[in-house]
């Protein structure tokens, strides 16, 4: 998206066209009624079933039903936090079904279902977002026994899950993951900001606070700030917080870190002893990326090199503003190639107030990085 700049600096994208909230909103309705009667078929399958050979045998493992927008091959930090959800889980030998958006790169197995009806976010063109629960998700809600439905916030499948697993007295999990508000402060302005957010109350925080059984986030002030009804008390919350891979994400000794100290500043063809400040983000108007570059040039008594890791709507004009500033842009990393740039570095930045705990700064401390 273009940016444009406000009076005091701050980079903003314009009003969103609103397209694709016209083609969720007319398609909405239609496709949940669709859901509901393959819900009731399945549910009538289900009792079938029940009259004709008996109530299900429980067993020691659980049954784990988790929707989610948010999966790989995206590479941020809520798909590959419920990445590791499944793999753990199903190393104990409980049984996991994810359900996501149809997107390039899916795999589809057995327990992996990305079938979900979606659009592409519109503030994330790298995301989609899934807009009615679709057939297969709804008979799967109706038809089998769940032990546990995990449904991954922001989503807009809450009307039709929450209420039908209250039904069927499903505890279900609404884990929240994103500052929705901020994304429209910086996203949106005028009428679309005032439609947004109450659209985002009706449809996404409303459902969660009626039906959800747990409403859990990783600090407890974001639930508090987040969920109106959590900071009363009427909620039954939980603080999750967010961990990293530490086979991955360590510090083994001093010898790696000198190694990878040394490498990053051969691949940035800089003197061995220069200070390397590191961020890693996506590059866009709510990580706020752009104040690091007045900072930089406040520094005096050392010219650091910075290297930023990561891509977004906003990358051209951030290297805009990074002329005349020891800046290098590496563009997007796989996951696997971050600890050695957080190890190289001597520091980790971040000027992102959209995070709800934010895992880059978690990943840089376990690779001994301040």
């Amino acid at each position: 998206l273009p940016l444009r700049k406000d009076g005091d600096g701050t980079m903003k994208a314009p009003g969103l066209p609103p397209l694709s909230m016209v083609i969720t909103l007319v398609t909405y309705c239609p496709r949940m009624l669709l859901s509901y009667v393959v819900f009731i078929c399945a549910t009538c399958c289900r009792a079938v079933k029940r009259l004709i050979v008996g109530p299900p045998q429980e067993n020691v493992n659980k049954r784990v039903l988790i929707i989610t927008d948010y999966v790989p091959p995206q590479t941020h930090g809520i798909a590959l936090r419920f990445q590791r959800y499944m793999e753990v889980m199903q190393a104990r030998g409980h049984e996991v079904h994810i359900f996501s958006p149809k997107m390039n790169g899916a795999i589809y197995t057995s327990f992996m279902h990305p079938d979900l009806p979606s659009l592409v976010n519109p503030y994330n063109k790298g995301n989609k977002m899934s807009f009615s629960a679709g057939v297969k998700l709804a008979w799967y809600l109706g038809a089998y026994t769940w032990d546990v439905v995990h449904l991954v916030y922001p989503s807009l499948l809450g009307w039709f899950v929450l209420p039908l697993c209250a039904w069927r007295t499903i505890p279900t999990y609404c884990s929240h993951h994103v500052d929705m508000e901020l994304y429209f402060e910086k996203y949106t302005k005028g009428i679309s900001f005032v439609l947004g957010t109450n659209f985002y109350w009706l449809l996404f925080k409303f459902p969660a606070q009626q039906w959800g059984t747990v409403n859990a986030s990783m600090t407890q002030c974001f639930l508090d700030e987040h969920l109106p009804w959590a900071k009363s008390g009427a909620l039954r919350t939980a603080v999750i917080p967010t961990g990293v891979q530490e086979e991955r994400f360590k510090c083994e000794n001093k010898q790696q870190i000198l190694h990878e100290r040394t490498r990053l500043r051969e691949k940035l063809k800089v003197d061995k002893d220069t200070i390397v400040f590191l961020m890693v983000q996506r590059l866009a108007p709510e990580k706020e990326t752009h104040r690091i570059f007045p900072a930089l040039r406040e520094l005096k008594s050392i010219r650091p090199h910075l290297v930023i890791v990561g891509h977004g709507p906003s990358e051209d004009e951030l290297k805009e503003l990074a002329k005349g500033l020891d800046v290098t842009f590496l563009g997007r990393q796989p996951n696997s190639a971050l600890p050695p740039l957080y190890r190289g570095a001597d520091v980790f930045i971040t000027c992102s107030r959209s995070e709800t705990y934010g895992l880059t700064v978690l990943e840089a401390l376990a690779c001994g990085t301040p």
